[in-house]
């Protein structure tokens, strides 16, 4: 199947069937080997061309997107506070809107069809959620540049002056998240044409997004197995972090002994925290392990120990 043809602006351009005969005939060649194609091909071209004669953005895929947009957002704002670093959540969104918006159907609350495509919509809005809550500083420069900081480093501090704090009211963080949104949403045209268009690169997650997408509308043995892995992972974290809650204390327990705690030296039995190593890339991970041991082995000690008093 030509996926991509280069139209009269010289640009490469989709090539998406445009009438339904096509998209039936493609889909019954797929089905009853006419071509040289697996089975399995054949499942994942109807699973995707399935539904397209169906509205793609609609009231359900919007609101099961802003929901779990708003659910990530808060996973992403707690991670790069905690953290410091934000994970991709793009395969997290898609598995999620899926198995609600299933749910949702399945209770009633929605009717109709619902396709590959608007599964990508609930992604992607979602996405657009955590990516505006983690990439608009609101879990660093942001929060560097509100009264309460200035309060709590107090005025005495050499640097530290009232004239440059913001207070960030509702109606100006709004504006500030409609200002960042569209910068994005413009830059992102001539990228899409350079990156994806015309180089036709290949995004790890976004290419892996969209493999489970469509592994989960073409096999519903992928739906029980992801759903059961979310139901066993999910009420094991959610026991895991009572029991931190009831014994205080043990989610930073000192595992090198109570003198380098004063170091951050210690460990955190957060479910989260393991997750989070998991879904970074190596490289991430290393420069982190470095980073925290530099920061808290060699250089906090030292200006404790000799510079105290003198800048800080």
């Amino acid at each position: 199947m030509e996926v991509l043809g280069r139209g009269d602006s010289g640009y490469l351009a989709s090539a998406t069937p445009k009438n339904d005969d096509t998209i039936e005939a493609k889909r019954h060649s797929y089905l009853n080997g006419d071509e040289s194609e697996s089975a399995t091909q054949g499942a994942d071209f109807q699973a995707v061309t399935q539904g397209l004669e169906h509205p793609q953005i609609t009231f359900k895929a919007l609101f099961v997107g802003t929901i779990i947009g708003a659910f990530i957002s808060v996973l992403a704002m707690y991670y790069g506070l905690k953290v410091g670093v934000v994970p991709s959540l793009n395969i997290l969104a898609g598995v999620g809107g899926f198995m609600l918006l299933k749910w949702l159907l399945q209770v009633k609350v929605f009717h109709g069809f619902f396709s590959v495509q608007e599964n990508v919509v609930i992604q992607t809005c979602a996405v657009a959620c955590y990516s505006l809550a983690s990439q608009a500083g609101f879990t660093s420069g942001i929060l560097a540049l509100t009264p309460n900081v200035y309060d709590i480093v107090g005025p005495k501090k050499e640097g530290n002056n009232k004239s440059d704090t913001i207070d960030f009211t509702w109606s100006r963080a709004f504006a500030w998240c409609v200002a960042i949104a569209l910068f994005g949403f413009f830059i992102s045209f001539p990228l899409r044409r350079k990156m994806i268009i015309e180089s036709r690169l290949l995004f790890p997650s976004g290419t892996a997004t969209a493999v489970m997408i469509q592994t989960l509308h073409a096999s519903k043995e992928a739906v029980e197995y992801q759903w059961n892995v979310l139901k066993k992972a999910g009420i094991g974290a959610y026991c895991w972090s009572i029991f931190l809650y009831c014994f205080d204390g043990l989610g930073s327990f000192p595992i090198f002994g109570l003198e380098p705690k004063r170091y951050n030296w210690f460990c955190d039995w957060a479910p989260g925290t393991f997750a989070i190593a998991l879904m970074l890339p190596f490289r991430v991970m290393y420069s982190i392990f470095i980073g925290c041991v530099v920061a808290s082995a060699i250089m906090t000690p030292y200006l404790e120990a000799y510079q105290k008093g003198h800048w800080f």
